[in-house]
């Protein structure tokens, strides 16, 4: 017998391009904080966690109390943008999602975004046949898709570390 094969999929970069969105949304509430950022700000903290790039851009006023607080008011406003605007797959994503499915493998998001984030990603891809095909774990796994990711997988899911490619 065949033993189950998994892909891990990232989110942001891999299945869709969310840049936009959370650029538009750090300028919006650090603008309402009366600490505005550049573009040039944004890039260069792109792609971290909300924590460190505030100490970055906060300093020592960055308390973990004003850290959630931003940090979750930031992410309110992407979720608006993604539920206002919509968002598109990269180009391939569906082929790969339903190429991978026909052939048997699990699919599964591993994202260090917040778990409502993924939720209203999948949701605005408007392509329930993908979204379902798409697993999200029951908690989240807090890291992109990586080794130590893999290797976190439940052993009652029949999958080892081996079984998974990301």
């Amino acid at each position: 017998m065949t033993r189950p094969r998994a892909v891990l999929w990232d989110m942001d970069g891999t299945l869709v391009d969310s840049a936009n969105y959370h650029w538009q949304a750090w300028r919006d509430t650090m603008a309402r904080e009366g600490r505005p950022i550049t573009h040039e700000q944004f890039l260069a903290t792109f792609g971290q966690r909300n924590g460190s790039i505030l100490r970055q851009w906060l300093g020592e006023k960055a308390t973990p109390a004003l850290i959630q607080r931003v940090g979750d008011a930031k992410e309110v406003l992407y979720r608006q943008h993604v539920r206002r605007s919509g968002i598109d797959p990269l180009p391939g994503v569906y082929e790969w999602i339903h190429q991978l499915h026909r052939k048997g493998w699990r699919e599964a998001i591993a994202s260090a975004a917040p778990r409502a984030n993924v939720e209203v990603v999948l949701e605005a891809l408007h392509a329930p046949t993908v979204s379902k095909r798409l697993s999200l774990p029951k908690t989240s796994i807090g890291v992109s898709p990586t080794p130590k990711c893999s290797s976190s997988l439940p052993r009652n899911s029949g999958l080892w570390p081996s079984d998974v490619s990301s």
